[in-house]
């Protein structure tokens, strides 16, 4: 600029001078006209040397200074071009700023993501580790509870198995009671029937006019008759003993004879013995029903067994497991593009942080 400044005044002057040899010029062209005299044509003559010397050195000078000035115009021109381009570059650099300022918030916010990344990540690794003491605390108590099931269904097998014995004996105990039973009826009604017509024609010759007896009689058979038809369907309690023997008491109360007393014996101890196939017929009966509470007992159980629903339970135990490996694993995919981010922005600032 300094130097700009001295041009331009050395022009100045310049210019002074040439306006000075037009102004010689001029008095030159009155001295030829006899305007002067000649004491003052020779020091005019002397002056115009000298100015005609200055003009040309002002010549030489302004040859000499133009391409001077044209260079400083340009570095004038140049130094607009460099203020313009320093005050752009001011504003990029003020951007940059701006962008820096961002990228390092951005920086921070990935710093807090990636803690948290981290903190998630040790909840979930010591979430997993719960899930697994939990996992092994189940399998260890349904490892109980289906050695306690197992060891029940192997005591309703053992129960169902003596039942299946208890039953497998009655039905091979069942044809000969069976056949014991009804060689005991038709003896039983034969020599009833036998007795009885004997005991009739006895008693009609003894005491012919007690036919009311005999009337009694035929009842007391029908009566014997009817017992040992239902003896495999009812059940004969102690009622029904006591009130034989009460009847029994009764009738032999009023007939005093042997042909009674041993007449009502034996009926008494035919509806014993017939009482005595019942209680038989009752026990059988009642290893059936056994063996039906064994088979009940072992549904039952199997039913309890399918409740417990234990492969639900481990299965919902795995998915468990499976969802938290899910999100352990989406965690640590997350990990690497959270660090890429930062070393991205840790890069950026270290290329434009001294701009």
């Amino acid at each position: 600029m300094a130097e700009l400044e001295e041009s331009r005044r050395k022009l100045a002057i310049l210019q002074m001078h040439r306006h000075g040899a037009s102004t010689t010029h001029a008095s030159i062209a009155n001295a030829a006209n006899g305007s002067s005299s000649p004491d003052r044509s020779a020091d005019r003559t002397m002056g115009l040397k000298d100015l005609k010397d200055s003009i040309e050195e002002a010549k030489v000078d302004r040859n000499n200074y133009l391409p001077r000035e044209n260079e400083l115009n340009l570095k004038a021109d140049s130094a607009d071009a460099i203020k313009i381009s320093v005050s752009n570059y001011e504003a990029k650099i003020a951007e940059l700023e701006l962008q820096i300022q961002k990228f390092v918030a951005e920086k921070n916010d990935l710093e807090i993501k990636l803690e948290e990344a981290e903190q998630d990540l040790a909840i979930a690794v010591s979430g997993r580790k719960d899930i697994k003491d939990e996992i092994n605390v189940m399998a260890s108590a349904l490892t109980k509870e289906m050695e306690m099931m197992e060891s029940h269904l192997n005591r309703s097998k053992l129960a169902a198995s003596e039942a299946l014995a208890l039953r497998n004996e009655a039905d091979s105990l069942r044809p000969l009671l069976n056949r014991r039973v009804l060689a005991k009826s038709c003896s039983l009604l034969v020599n009833t029937k036998s007795y009885l017509i004997n005991m009739r024609k006895k008693w009609l010759r003894l005491n012919p006019s007690r036919l009311w007896y005999v009337d009694k009689l035929e009842k007391e058979k029908q009566e014997l008759q009817f017992i040992m038809d239902m003896h495999g369907q009812e059940c004969l309690d102690t009622r029904y003993v006591q009130s034989l023997s009460t009847s029994f008491l009764h009738i032999s109360e009023g007939y005093s004879d042997d042909y009674s007393t041993n007449y009502f014996s034996l009926i008494f101890d035919k509806r014993f013995e017939g009482f005595e196939l019942l209680i038989l017929h009752r026990t059988i009966v009642e290893i059936k029903e056994s063996e039906h509470r064994a088979h009940i007992q072992a549904d039952l159980l199997k039913a309890t067994l399918a409740e417990h629903s234990l492969e639900l339970r481990v299965k919902a135990a795995n998915d468990a497991e499976a969802t938290c490996q899910q999100r352990l694993s989406t965690a640590e995919a997350g990990i690497p593009e959270l660090r890429a981010k930062l070393d991205a922005s840790e890069r950026f600032n270290i290329c434009h942080g001294p701009a």
